[in-house]
């Protein structure tokens, strides 16, 4: 287990088409993406695109010792502000393509942007929610 100290740095993914899901959890881990890329493809919490799904994400958040994590579906309209980690779809709400952002104390982290937003990106719809304190 590793331990778990709610500070943030902000991490980009490497492009602009794959990698969110592996920076967000190189945000939690503090450590760079590409540590942790090797990090996911060893334990399995990506595939070999470098594609992480809502499975794999949960495995990392246990694998980091986040046990208390709930897991919500989102409406994908109203902007959430929970602390956690968003999973969505761009400009469509059941077939955009699919990304990762995550939220803590209001400032939204999108592994697209150089550093963190007060706002969701306008056209991402939030689906899936996994809240952790």
């Amino acid at each position: 287990m590793i331990p778990m100290k709610m500070t943030y740095k902000h991490i980009q993914q490497p492009c602009q088409h794959e990698g969110c899901g592996i920076a967000v959890m190189a945000r939690l881990l503090q450590k760079t993406y590409e540590e942790t890329l090797h990090i996911a493809m060893e334990k399995g919490f990506c595939d070999k695109y470098k594609r992480v799904n809502l499975a794999q994400m949960k495995r990392f958040l246990l694998y980091i010792g986040l046990e208390n994590v709930s897991f919500i579906k989102h409406d994908g309209v109203s902007e959430p502000k929970n602390n956690g980690i968003f999973h969505g779809r761009w400009d469509n709400v059941t077939s955009g393509a699919r990304h990762w952002i995550a939220c803590y104390e209001g400032l939204y982290f999108d592994p697209l942007l150089p550093h963190p937003a007060p706002h969701l990106p306008e056209g991402f719809h939030v689906t899936q929610i996994f809240n952790h304190p």
